[in-house]
């Protein structure tokens, strides 16, 4: 995982649902608390062969301001 700038956070893992979930619990947030990104959806290769992690990048989203 590397942080882009002080919100967004990207992430890698076999599956975007890992990916994801790691991020979150790095950042203590929820699933809705958060915009994702899917960079790649990865791919299995052939026979494990050439295969890639997916990427995703999660941003927190920024809550609405008091007026």
């Amino acid at each position: 995982m590397s942080k882009l700038n002080q919100e967004s956070v990207k992430s890698s893992a076999k599956t975007v649902e890992t990916a994801i979930s790691q991020v979150l619990e790095q950042l203590n947030l929820s699933r809705d608390q958060v915009d994702v990104e899917i960079i790649s959806e990865g791919s299995r290769g052939i026979f494990g062969l050439g295969a890639e992690d997916a990427q995703v990048l999660v941003t927190p989203k920024v809550p609405p301001t008091e007026a």
